[in-house]
């Protein structure tokens, strides 16, 4: 249980604001966001996103610490 909520602390951030603006978008489009079917495409959708995003921030972290060491 421990490496799973483990796993999850590192990306609660970018989830809860992908899934923020997923809830903006689904509900500007007339979706509703209470049904299963639309909140369970609504996480999914903000899990892959939240992921990928934080690959792409570790990456660029790195590089930019890279280039300062170079300094």
């Amino acid at each position: 249980i421990l490496a799973i909520l483990n796993w999850f602390g590192k990306y609660t951030i970018e989830i809860y604001l992908i899934h923020v603006a997923f809830r903006k978008v689904f509900k500007t489009l007339d979706y509703p966001t209470y049904r299963l079917k639309y909140e369970g495409s609504m996480l999914l959708i903000s899990f892959v996103l939240a992921v990928a995003l934080k690959y792409l921030d570790l990456f660029m972290e790195k590089r930019v610490l890279l280039s300062l060491q170079k300094k």
